[in-house]
């Protein structure tokens, strides 16, 4: 599951990261935009500035000529440049449920448990009945210093 989550956040940052990129190509565009039409602005500002001081120097000077020869330039001027109007991109996310999301996923299967019936059987012993029954096998005498004692049982070569 730590892989899948890891591979999905991947993606999701992937996504993001792409429309991250697409914002920043409409940004670079919308300027451009504004770049172009502000240079539209300032070359017609421009052009009235060179209009205007011309008229200034036809009014101070005292040449009739100047202004019989004079023709208005509202006309050019009255064509504004066009209005931009932008739209600016919006993010809209979608609704997620659970359940969606939880099938994007993956399924986690339910716990399954079986029990399985399971009998002790004891290792049958080698020895046979009749030796068990038999005497016992006497391997060494060892002195006590006790009278009464009947039986010494030896559990291994160092404990008596």
């Amino acid at each position: 599951m730590s892989k899948q989550r890891e591979e999905i956040h991947r993606e999701v940052d992937n996504a993001f990261d792409q429309m991250e990129l697409e914002i920043g190509e409409i940004k670079v565009k919308h300027h451009s935009i504004l770049q172009k039409h502000l240079d539209e602005i300032k070359q017609l500002q421009s052009l009235m500035q060179q209009t205007l001081k011309a008229l200034n120097e036809v009014e101070e000077s005292n040449e009739v000529t100047s202004i019989i020869h004079y023709s208005s330039k509202n006309e050019q001027f009255s064509k504004l440049p066009a209005k931009v109007h932008v739209s600016m991109p919006k993010f809209i996310p979608k609704q997620r449920e659970k359940k969606q999301l939880c099938s994007l996923i993956g399924k986690l299967t339910p716990l399954s448990t079986t029990l399985e019936e399971r009998v002790f059987t004891p290792k049958k012993a080698n020895t046979s009945v009749r030796v068990l029954l038999d005497e016992p096998e006497i391997l060494s005498t060892i002195k006590t210093g006790h009278e009464k004692l009947r039986s010494v049982t030896c559990l291994n070569e160092e404990e008596i």
